[in-house]
């Protein structure tokens, strides 16, 4: 099934209080092919149609200083299981971005930076939909990519490492959330598991070396051998793991299969050749 905003066919609230910008982004938003488009007021005209509409996407300002706080509003939408396929944009001040991990963690796809003016929501748009795009129209892809960008720019590297981990559990052969892990770990001062973790790398997915091996000389300096380091000494258990079940009747396989893991860490690796004795 297309994604509705990658096809324009999106059903779209626009909540505004200020009749001027609702009009800039109506307009903007047919300008970039979207025709199903609803400017209302106030976050109590939103969920008037939200009960009896179907929605896909609500932009949005948070007005914390308003009665109509639209933080509820995204609360209600990532709270109702059948509004939680809702994207939500919200407009953000800069005294307000102190929010912006809760405001991720509630169900934000993206913000876009106040004050807003027809250049600002124009860029923003655009930047939104080719953000969305890259990230293969993936929401929770493209809204971990917004909330790493604020991570970083703040130095919240503890809560990059954490974000890059929930993202590694939720999408395990997705080499590149490993690699993303090693750079917080290095301005955390924890320089050997960042080795560690771009050595796993490089035994997970060859084909990520190059990337590894800038990320590594960035870090490291250019005399670091990130190649070298790989073959000397067992890993960091940076995935977490700390006991393991190999099941397989092929002795050698079992054997290679016990390497990789004390490789990652593993400190508890019990083998079998049959599911029956596991």
């Amino acid at each position: 099934m297309a994604n509705s905003i990658e096809d324009r066919s999106a059903k779209i609230i626009v909540v505004e209080s200020f009749s001027a910008i609702r009009q800039i982004l109506t307009d903007q938003l047919k300008s970039l092919g979207f025709t199903n488009i609803n400017g209302v007021s106030n976050s109590k005209d939103a969920i008037g149609i939200l009960e009896v509409e179907p929605v896909d996407w609500v932009l949005c300002s948070s007005n914390l200083d308003s009665p109509d706080n639209n933080i509820q509003l995204l609360s209600l939408i990532s709270s109702r299981m059948v509004l939680k396929h809702i994207r939500v944009t919200m407009f953000l001040d800069e005294d307000e971005l102190e929010l912006v991990p809760f405001l991720y963690k509630k169900g934000l796809l993206n913000h876009i930076m106040k004050p807003l003016n027809k250049t600002v929501i124009e860029e923003g748009l655009k930047g939104f939909l080719e953000g969305f795009e890259k990230n293969s129209w993936n929401d929770v892809k493209y809204s971990a990519c917004n909330l790493r960008a604020y991570l970083d720019e703040k130095k919240k590297y503890r809560s990059l490492i954490h974000l890059e981990r929930g993202l590694l559990n939720l999408y395990p052969a997705e080499c590149e959330y490993l690699l993303n892990i090693a750079s917080p770990l290095f301005k955390e001062g924890e320089t050997e598991s960042a080795k560690n973790v771009l050595k796993q790398v490089l035994m997970i997915d060859s084909g990520m070396a190059e990337q590894a091996e800038s990320i590594t000389k960035s870090l490291f300096g250019e005399d670091f051998d990130l190649k070298k380091e790989k073959e000397q000494g067992k890993g960091v258990n940076i995935l977490g793991v700390e006991r393991c079940v190999v099941i397989d009747s092929d002795d050698a396989v079992r054997k290679e299969v016990r390497v990789v893991l004390e490789d990652f860490g593993v400190s508890e690796i019990t083998e079998f050749d049959n599911g029956d004795d596991a």
